[in-house]
């Protein structure tokens, strides 16, 4: 395993810029922090839901991996898209760093808010950073040990999908290492393509990773275990990320 390269937080305010490097540990571990919004934290057992799938999904990749709960943080704006992409979350890290209040880890920095999930984007992941809204999705969400890695379709399912989707872009993981899989009677999403692959103007031969034609809603299923493509980029990772384009947030 390589030095663990710089950990990047970006924003993009008409340009991306670097608000902060920091060096990580040459550990090789897989690190995950969640944080929640003041709005997000008032919706019940967010951050056991949100850490605990997130540790079952990336656990069932690497054995290193430490996902933690990392407080609550006050922010302006609850959408888990602009939270992003505005540079407020990013620069939440970058000046909590500095100053003690908040302390970013080597790998994912995600923020639950409350935002809304009606229309896509509701949330954005970068190099080391993502955010998503819906947190009384999440908190519906029954405890990782009582569901299945596969589920069907329900509104706090897709939100727990869209929050490890999320986590995968600030991994380095694109839409294309997505799949979609029969099973049975079923097509099964997994987290990278998830309920993109239910929406106008998908093209089922595209994925990367493995995907099925004649997508009918009611067959969806969603997957809450990466693609093997996914997990095998995972299990890669070694910390060193470039920062993707907007449109594959």
């Amino acid at each position: 395993m390589n030095r663990r390269s710089f950990l990047k937080l970006c924003a993009h305010t008409g340009t991306v810029g670097t608000l902060l490097e920091r060096y990580g540990s040459d550990d090789g571990s897989l690190d995950v922090r969640v944080w929640l919004s003041e709005r997000a934290a008032s919706r019940g057992p967010v951050a056991e839901r949100a850490t605990g799938y997130l540790d079952r999904t990336l656990g069932a990749v690497r054995d290193d991996v430490t996902v933690t709960a990392g407080g609550t943080v006050a922010v302006s704006r609850e959408h888990g898209y602009d939270v992003v992409v505005s540079g407020e979350w990013p620069g939440k890290l970058a000046v909590g760093a500095a100053d003690g209040d908040v302390s970013p880890v080597d790998d994912v920095n995600l923020l639950v808010t409350d935002g809304p999930m009606d229309s896509a984007p509701t949330g954005g992941g970068r190099a080391h950073i993502a955010a998503v809204g819906g947190a009384r999705y999440l908190a519906a969400m029954p405890p990782v040990s009582d569901v299945s890695p596969v589920v069907r379709y329900s509104r706090p399912a897709r939100v727990m999908q869209v929050l490890l989707h999320e986590a995968g872009h600030a991994l380095g993981l694109t839409h294309d290492q997505g799949s979609v899989r029969t099973h049975g009677d079923a097509a099964v999403a997994t987290p990278m393509i998830g309920n993109y692959a239910w929406t106008e103007g998908y093209d089922p031969s595209t994925g990367a990773c493995g995907t099925v034609s004649g997508l009918d809603a009611d067959r969806r299923r969603l997957s809450f275990l990466f693609s093997e493509c996914a997990a095998n980029a995972i299990d890669a990772y070694d910390g060193g990320l470039s920062v993707p384009s907007l449109s594959d947030l």
